[in-house]
């Protein structure tokens, strides 16, 4: 009876069975989804991206140069440069080292960059009479030392930008490309020739019209201004180089500037009379019209040589200037040209940094001369020999 009762049950209730299991197979078959190794490959999907839109590259902004502070107390020259290699990661690929010992005092708190650096290292190597002198180039890879009274091998020489020369120190020795539009390369170079130092070079690109100038990075910033002049000047230029006898080329300079005027008018007013001290006062230059055409007077310490540029009429009244101040007067003698030097000098105990700062005052008009106080009672100056007589005067 059990059994025919669980039968009958089944049977009644297969028709709910069914319908179930239909039910189950149609949500399955919904779920189901054939494996990934069954399926077929799919396309990747096509991304179509928008043309760019054109906009103003930002600007290059060069990082500052690193400061280091300096120090040097009677150090050998081979740590010198390994503090050197340390502070760049470049390399020192030169079989010189040079005798004895090196010492450099800076103030307090005092940092320097690394072109500031080499301009110190460069003095010292370059100011020591009982020595072989040296000078040290700073190369893309590398830091090279040279006799500094031998030719340079101008493969050792790095080629820089017109705009990198601010990022090497004055004393480095490098070369530049100068592109020349209304001036001639040719007529330019010999004027060029009478302002290179000592490691100075200037080679013409006929073709090109451009000039391959090689100098310290100090004289070629001054080189680039009078090129630049020379260059943007319109036609009937001429120029007038003077070597001075028996004043400084600097204070010839301040003269001419003074007397032969400005190319920018000057809004507030008349400009005032020019002073010689040796002289007292000097004739009044003619307003200048804002039509005149340009000229341009620059000087040369080391060489004690002004260099005029500009129209016949400006070089003429140059020259005559220059014959009114370059006068000796009695007994005087014919002043010193050389190349600069380091000097020290002692000064009262407590007063170098007073006296280093008086002097830089007295000074400050030139390119060339520099002063620093070494400890508390010297003070340190890289100046011509004439600098040196009067700094030394007491």
């Amino acid at each position: 009876m059990t059994m025919s009762f669980n039968n009958q049950g089944n049977r009644r209730n297969q028709p709910a069975m069914r319908k179930s299991l239909w039910r189950f197979a149609l949500v399955g078959g919904m779920l189901w989804q054939e494996p990934a190794w069954a399926q077929p490959p799919v396309a990747p999907p096509v991304i179509v991206q928008a043309a760019p839109v054109a906009s103003q590259p930002p600007l290059a902004v060069k990082p500052a140069e690193k400061t280091v502070a300096f120090n040097m107390e009677g150090q050998r020259w081979s740590t010198v440069f390994q503090w050197l290699v340390d502070q760049t990661g470049l390399k020192y690929g030169s079989s010189y080292i040079p005798q004895g010992s090196f010492t450099f005092k800076s103030p307090m708190d005092r940092k320097y960059t690394i072109s500031e650096v080499i301009d110190i290292i460069n003095e010292a190597l370059d100011s020591n009479p009982d020595q072989q002198r040296f000078l040290l180039i700073r190369r893309e890879t590398s830091f090279v030392l040279v006799p500094a009274d031998e030719k340079i091998d101008p493969t050792l020489i790095p080629r820089v930008a017109p705009e990198d020369l601010d990022r090497r120190g004055s004393t480095e020795v490098v070369s530049v490309v100068i592109g020349l539009g209304g001036a001639v390369a040719e007529d330019v170079a010999p004027e060029l020739k009478k302002l290179l130092g000592k490691y100075g070079d200037v080679v013409t690109l006929g073709r090109a019209n451009q000039l391959v100038i090689q100098d310290t990075a100090g004289n070629l910033k001054r080189l680039l201004r009078i090129i630049k002049e020379m260059d943007s000047a319109e036609k009937g230029q001429d120029s007038l180089t003077h070597d001075c006898k028996f004043i400084k080329a600097r204070e010839a300079e301040r003269i001419l500037t003074s007397l032969l005027g400005s190319n920018t008018p000057n809004a507030s007013g008349p400009p005032q009379q020019p002073f010689d001290p040796r002289r007292g006062p000097m004739p009044a230059a003619a307003p200048v019209s804002t039509r005149s055409r340009q000229h341009f007077v620059a000087s040369d310490e080391r060489t004690n040589t002004v260099l005029v540029s500009g129209p016949a009429d400006k070089i003429a009244q140059a020259r005559d200037i220059l014959k009114r101040i370059d006068v000796g007067g009695p007994g005087q003698q014919p002043v010193m040209v050389g190349p600069p030097i380091l000097k020290q000098y002692s000064v009262a105990p407590g007063s170098a940094e007073a006296v280093s700062k008086t002097l830089q005052d007295i000074y400050k008009n030139s390119p060339t001369i520099r002063v620093s106080p070494v400890g508390t009672a010297s003070v340190m100056v890289y100046a011509g020999p004439e600098d040196q007589i009067e700094v030394a005067v007491p």
